[in-house]
C-alpha cells in the first residue's frame, strides 16, 4: 500500500517517477506469494484491500494481486470471491476493476457475475 500511497501523494498515478522506489521490494513481494502461496495471498489480498484508503489504492489492487490470485489460482479462490463480493459493496466495486487476462473464462465469468450481483444472497 505504500508504494501506491506514495505515487498518489506525489501525483503520479503511473509509476514513472522514482518517488516510490524503496517500496518496490514491497510490491515484488506481494507478487511472490500471490503466485507461490494462494491461501497467504489471498489474506494479504484481504488485508490491503481493508487498508486501502482511496480508489486509486483499490484499482492498484485489482488490477495487480487479485488479478493476478484469480489467473494463477481462480479455482481454488472463486468461491470466496464470490461471498465477499455478495456481503460488500466496496469489494464488488474493487473486483469490478480486475480485467480478464489470464484468468480462465469459467472463472471469469463468475467474477463478472460477482460484480454484478446486487449483495442480496
Amino acid at each position: 500500500m505504500k508504494y501506491h500511497e506514495r505515487l498518489e501523494q506525489a501525483g503520479d498515478l503511473t509509476g514513472s517517477t522514482n518517488v516510490a522506489d524503496e517500496y518496490l521490494w514491497a510490491i515484488e513481494r506481494l507478487d511472490d506469494v500471490v503466485t507461490k502461496y494462494p491461501e497467504d495471498g489471498w489474506r494479504l489480498v484481504m488485508e490491503l484491500f481493508m487498508l486501502a484508503r482511496s480508489d486509486y489504492q483499490l484499482a492498484c489492487l485489482a488490477s495487480g494481486a487479485l488479478e493476478d490470485l484469480l489467473a494463477r489460482h481462480g479455482r481454488d479462490l472463486i468461491d470466496r470471491v464470490e461471498q465477499t463480493a455478495s456481503m460488500n459493496a466496496r469489494f464488488r466495486e474493487m473486483l469490478a476493476a480486475v480485467w480478464q487476462n489470464a484468468i480462465a473464462d469459467d472463472v471469469w465469468a463468475r467474477v463478472k457475475r460477482a460484480v454484478e450481483s446486487s449483495g442480496k444472497a
